[in-house]
């Protein structure tokens, strides 16, 4: 069983954490996922701790003095060796202090010798103190920069990730969803600058190769998008818009029926998946042994698509903004091809 210091810690981190902005944050149920995270370290691989140095810090995060607590701490946590108390709270307090790099820094360092759940569970959170908001304020701007985009405002919501970088510089759910804006407009090297910050930041971010090749392939760098996204699709990372890119990229080196086979395969499990109907009646327009019957087939998955954006762009507004002129010019050159190829009868 875990200590009642570390029960006394896990409700501390409770009580603090409301200031750290977010809902997922606030939550009571991640409470059991640091108390599991102790007792798993606890029985596993926690190092031991000079427990009065502890106790002592303890009680200067309950007063948040996090620059007295930060120096005392350096001193219990080690840069190396095994996962211990003293290295979750340090974290802790350097993302009070807006020094989430260091934090994630620190935990990584940990990474090696954490094995099996606890491994687990200290990389979901360093998912979540990388994505975390340092207060009420900034997590009403992402929100609000949400309503924009949905509104198609983006300009105006681009301009308020920004106001939240300006307070949390190293926050990397909106460095992602500032670069996944700037991504579909066409803005791909600014966000592929933002995606290697992530890089530095968090390695570990499940999302970072998905968005890296989808980075690649808008600015016309077909080799390395693909392998980001070769990698990404055979994990089954972003499984929604990932058969898709991946086609894109097969198809921009050469292996166009790999990518009609990738889509092909995905809408047998996925009918309705938006970015796949629109990336198979791209690849069927591209591909120079289409015929008519295939342009027809094309078309409907297109209209198909239509049918179902308004609740996929709900459900997936940074992402969807350059779906509606892509699919104009697709159904465009779609009914130009038709009409060269159908029979004088059919015109």
């Amino acid at each position: 069983m875990f200590s009642n210091g570390f029960v006394r810690l896990a409700s501390l981190y409770f009580r603090a954490f409301p200031s750290l902005g977010g809902p997922e944050i606030r939550s009571r149920k991640l409470l059991p996922h640091w108390v599991a995270l102790g007792m798993l370290a606890s029985q596993a691989v926690m190092a031991s701790v000079d427990e009065a140095g502890l106790t002592y810090v303890k009680d200067l995060v309950q007063k948040s003095q996090w620059p007295e607590a930060v120096l005392q701490l350096r001193a219990l946590a080690s840069d190396y060796g095994a996962l211990s108390e003293a290295d979750l709270l340090f974290a802790y307090v350097l993302v009070q202090l807006n020094r989430r790099g260091e934090a994630l820094a620190h935990l990584r360092r940990k990474v090696p010798t954490a094995n099996g759940t606890v491994r687990e569970k200290l990389l979901s959170r360093m998912d979540t103190l990388a994505e975390s908001f340092l207060s009420r304020k900034s997590s009403q701007l992402y929100q609000d920069a949400l309503s924009r985009v949905s509104a198609n405002e983006i300009e105006g919501a681009k301009q308020l990730l920004s106001q939240i970088l300006d307070l949390e510089p190293d926050n990397v759910r909106v460095l992602k969803t500032l670069s996944q804006l700037e991504i579909e407009r066409e803005q791909s090297r600014s966000a592929l600058e933002r995606l290697r910050k992530i890089m530095d930041l968090h390695p570990t971010d499940p999302d970072l190769a998905a968005w890296l090749g989808r980075a690649h392939l808008k600015v016309g760098d077909y080799l390395s998008a693909l392998g980001e996204l070769q990698s990404a699709y055979q994990k089954g990372l972003n499984p929604i818009f990932m058969p898709s890119w991946f086609a894109e990229a097969l198809n921009g080196t050469g292996k166009t029926s790999e990518a009609v086979e990738i889509l092909q395969t995905d809408l047998v499990a996925h009918p309705d998946s938006v970015p796949s109907l629109v990336g198979w009646a791209k690849m069927k327009l591209i591909d120079p042994t289409s015929r008519l019957e295939d342009y027809r087939q094309a078309s409907l998955k297109l209209e198909k698509a239509r049918g179902l954006f308004d609740q996929f762009r709900k459900d997936h507004p940074c992402e969807s903004i350059s779906f509606p002129k892509e699919m104009d010019r697709l159904t465009t050159q779609l009914g130009e091809a038709m009409t060269m190829l159908a029979p004088k009868s059919e015109t």
